[in-house]
């Protein structure tokens, strides 16, 4: 019994460990066909994930030649018409900066220049500083008046709702000059070209389309080939981001609607924001389409308006990208990364950026 009990206690943790190993070699080629899957259904647009992210980011470019500076000038038509020409689509890129965001401001830039849509970007200055920053870096760049200052812009401060303030009517200026327009905050890094599937959208007659706060995508926006937009039973729910949005030309009413609203006394009071509002102005009446559509359009603002809704894994939140990680342990390239849900302000976005290799301007 003795000599049963010694060769027991002998072989046991051999046979535990054998077939430790063999289920670890078929859990990990599970997860990697699921990885493989997962990169051919979201690698089949025409462009391709920069070599700068595949590996790390490059070193910080020289600084500009005079040359290749350029004053900011008035928003105009004509830049609008020569930023949407820049690109086969016809959408222009959109942002604005104060002094304490520049570096964002030149970051965001930097990225889309190495994706190639430097020139389809107006980037809106609110301060002498910003103007001096973004022209000397060849960004097109224009004056923007506002009140949000030169300090940073915490949430919560009346800078935080000058920034809402500024951002509705820039929307609603652009869209009055006829601008297809992707707006996105300068805490949103661009990693694929996105024009390729906003194209798809558009073709399919999109005239919204939001990120949104919610921490993943449902298993048939993964699933779809070619990529499409979220379901909206399963995306709905959580708020639309304006930090990261499409908004067509149609859209000029709501967008006037959305000054109108943050004008208002208490538009920002007990907390709130211009994001809340405009939730407000596009669930009004939101109709869902049939399960049978395939485009996944709903009729929002009172169904004047064909809304569509990005999935979380091709423009995740800073939550599913940074802290989650799920899109990492994936080995998928996401199309733009909106730095919400971060600690610390501007400070804990600037460390994230940089501990992911996403911060170009060091």
């Amino acid at each position: 019994m003795r000599l049963v009990l010694r060769i027991a206690v002998f072989t046991l943790p051999i046979i535990t460990l054998i077939f430790s190993a063999k289920f670890h070699v078929a859990s990990t080629g599970s997860q990697s066909s699921r990885a493989q899957r997962f990169l051919l259904q979201t690698a089949t647009e025409a462009d391709t994930v920069p070599p700068h992210l595949l590996l790390r980011p490059p070193p910080p470019p020289p600084p500009p030649h005079s040359d290749s500076a350029r004053p900011c000038e008035p928003l105009s038509a004509r830049a609008v018409r020569e930023t949407a020409e820049a690109n086969a689509h016809g959408v222009t890129f959109v942002t604005f900066a104060n002094a304490a965001q520049l570096d964002f401001a030149l970051n965001w830039h930097q990225h889309l220049s190495l994706l190639g849509l430097g020139r389809s970007a107006l980037l809106g200055a609110t301060d002498e500083a910003t103007n001096r920053g973004l022209s000397a870096a060849g960004a097109r760049c224009f004056p923007l008046k506002s009140s949000i200052g030169a300090d940073e812009a915490k949430w919560g401060s009346p800078g935080f709702s000058h920034m809402g303030r500024t951002k509705a009517l820039l929307v609603r200026t652009l869209l009055e000059l006829n601008a297809t327009l992707l707006f996105a905050d300068v805490d949103v890094v661009f990693l694929r070209d996105p024009l390729p599937y906003l194209g798809r959208q558009l073709a399919a007659h999109a005239q919204l389309l939001f990120h949104t706060d919610g921490f993943g995508s449902s298993p048939e926006a993964i699933a779809a080939q070619p990529p499409g937009l979220e379901t909206p039973s399963f995306g709905i729910t959580p708020e639309m981001n304006t930090g990261l949005f499409l908004m067509a030309p149609a859209a000029a009413a709501l967008a006037a609607a959305w000054c109108a609203a943050l004008d208002a006394d208490g538009a920002f009071s007990n907390w709130k924001n211009d994001q809340q509002a405009l939730n407000q102005l596009l669930r009004r009446g939101l109709v869902a389409p049939p399960a049978s559509d395939a485009r996944k359009l709903m009729a929002a603002y009172g169904g004047s308006l064909q809304l569509g809704l990005l999935p979380n894994h091709l423009f995740p939140s800073g939550h599913l990208f940074f802290i989650q990680r799920a899109l990492h342990r994936l080995g998928a390239t996401p199309v733009a990364v909106h730095l919400t849900f971060q600690n610390c302000d501007q400070s804990g976005k600037r460390h994230r950026m940089r501990e992911g290799g996403l911060w170009l301007v060091d």
